[in-house]
């Protein structure tokens, strides 16, 4: 509880699961950067850029279904999408293999707030968003194709501002006992 407003945050614990960092700088002369993680496990940590006008798009996505501006039932995979113009964040996951129960998830993001740190846990069959250190969050049952192991980050004009940098950690498989 922080000013009177619940805060969702992962447990540390998940921390001991992480593999090595890595870092993915984006290439911000480009409207699309497309990396292959390897691995459907992850824990991804950025910060977000609202921008003034326009958008871009966080893909999670397959290797045989890169994410392009194709409409979304051309695309295959799970996005979220940060709108300046409307100033929200959406989750939209109309592309995964099962879109049973709701498909879109949105977040209002207030007028004062310039940028957002993101940070995502990612499962074989789910996503967790952690957004502005948990004051608000999204998780959604996800499920994709075993390739599903790519990130693309696309913008729907060329001065739309994009974050700098990805950090990115594979996830070990969790064990009880």
């Amino acid at each position: 509880m922080q000013n009177g407003q619940i805060y969702q945050r992962p447990a540390t614990a998940l921390q001991r699961l992480r593999g090595p960092q890595q870092l993915l700088v984006i290439r911000t002369e480009s409207d699309a950067t497309t990396v292959d993680l390897g691995t459907k496990q992850f824990e991804l940590n950025t910060t977000l850029p609202i921008p003034t006008h326009g958008q871009y798009t966080l893909y999670f996505h397959s290797r045989s279904g890169i994410a392009t501006h194709a409409p979304i039932s051309k695309q295959s995979g799970c996005a979220l999408t940060i709108d300046g113009d409307s100033r929200t964040l959406t989750l939209d996951r109309r592309a995964s293999l099962s879109s049973e129960g709701d498909t879109r998830r949105c977040i209002d993001l207030p007028e004062p707030v310039e940028d957002v740190p993101l940070q995502v846990l990612a499962d074989t069959s789910s996503l967790e968003f952690f957004i502005a250190d948990g004051q608000w969050t999204m998780t959604s049952r996800y499920f994709s194709t075993t390739d599903a192991t790519c990130l693309a980050l696309t913008r729907d004009h060329n001065d739309v501002p994009l974050p700098k940098v990805i950090d990115w950690y594979a996830l070990k498989k969790a064990s009880i006992g």
